[in-house]
């Protein structure tokens, strides 16, 4: 069964998203379920559901990620408040 959680991103993030420079989502917090989906609201000004991301299971800090793209780096080095990166699979705009 796939489930999935809302989350809010602000507009910078969700484009570097629809970019493809961010991978993954970090988080202080992962549910208590497993997760399949991100539908993504994105914040002020636009304040809209616009995204849903398919994802797979988190990365808990201390453990280490690919670094790839923005905010990688940081993670690893346990260098933001983030405990959990959750890998972004795929992304799908919602019109």
């Amino acid at each position: 069964m796939e489930k999935g959680m809302f989350i809010s991103i602000h507009p910078e993030y969700c484009t570097l998203l629809s970019e493809g420079k961010k991978v993954h989502e970090f988080r202080s917090v992962k549910p208590k379920r497993p997760t399949d989906f991100l539908w993504i609201y994105e914040s002020a000004p636009s304040s809209a559901l616009t995204y849903i991301a398919r994802t797979a299971t988190p990365v808990e800090f201390p453990d280490q990620v690919e670094v790839r793209e923005d905010g990688d780096a940081r993670f690893n080095e346990g260098g933001t408040k983030y405990r959990f990166a959750f890998p972004i699979l795929e992304l799908w705009r919602l019109e």
